[in-house]
């Protein structure tokens, strides 16, 4: 990248349109993605994630599942049940197997709809202190972990997808200015580039997508009222198809399927 940090792209005129015809054709080297997520109440976000990443071209999918959910989805070649709770969610006792799994991925992915509870908030934790590889974590997971946001924020290999407020509760204590909607885009940019210096970070603020890698901020043009799911979804696969590329596959991502 030349000594600019904010390039503006549009749906039709992609930034980066080289890496469109670059991206892995053979699935064994187009990267293996374990999604984790979902509760007895909320299953269907996880079934779209799958088709999305499948459609976005990941090379191999493993799902994560709490076992309360087993009756509901069935058995499956790429779906792995985790000891649940008795409310639904993910069970602190399901680490060893969440690890287990891990090892097999090349990007995780904690997609949410992971319901309130210590107990996989407990599991979150642990998982978090013990696995160290390229990790994607939005919607309600970031909420679970604020309390120690520190975990997130100084991790590497980490795209944190998040809404404005949980980025204003994310930088606490790593900028002394909080982030709101009434900024000037050039100010966002500015907040999100210097917040992004070590981590990379996607946000939607002015119907825009922003995202920023290293201090380098990228907007797109979007309307999408819950961007943060497909948003996720595609960042997780660019970024694991070019993992020395990651502000251009991430921003890459953003204007697939729109």
């Amino acid at each position: 990248m030349n000594k600019h940090y904010w390039y503006k792209q549009t749906l039709d005129q992609p930034l980066f349109p080289d890496l469109m015809w670059s991206r892995p054709e053979n699935k064994a080297r187009a990267g293996k993605l374990l999604i984790i997520g979902g509760n007895l109440h909320d299953v269907v976000r996880i079934s779209r994630t799958v088709m999305l990443a499948e459609k976005t071209g990941a090379g191999a999918i493993h799902v994560a599942l709490p076992d309360a959910l087993r009756k509901l989805v069935g058995v499956n070649e790429y779906t792995n049940y985790l000891p649940s709770t008795p409310s639904g969610s993910f069970a602190k006792q399901g680490l060893a197997e969440l690890l287990s799994l891990s090892d097999w991925a090349d990007m995780i992915l904690i997609i949410g709809d992971l319901g309130r509870n210590s107990e996989t908030t407990i599991l979150l934790e642990q998982f978090l202190a013990k696995y160290s590889g390229p990790l994607t974590i939005t919607r309600d997971a970031i909420d679970l972990l604020l309390h120690q946001r520190t975990t997130l924020m100084e991790r590497s290999d980490t795209i944190l997808v998040a809404a404005s407020g949980q980025i204003q509760k994310l930088a606490l204590g790593y900028t002394e200015k909080a982030l709101n909607h009434q900024m000037p885009t050039t100010k966002v940019v500015d907040y999100l580039a210097k917040l992004s210096l070590e981590r990379s970070i996607i946000t939607s603020i002015h119907s825009n997508i922003f995202v920023a890698v290293n201090g380098i901020v990228s907007t797109t043009p979007s309307i999408d009222e819950h961007w943060r799911t497909e948003t996720a979804t595609k960042a997780s696969i660019w970024a694991m198809h070019f993992p020395d590329k990651q502000f251009e596959a991430i921003t890459s991502s953003v204007t697939e399927y729109m």
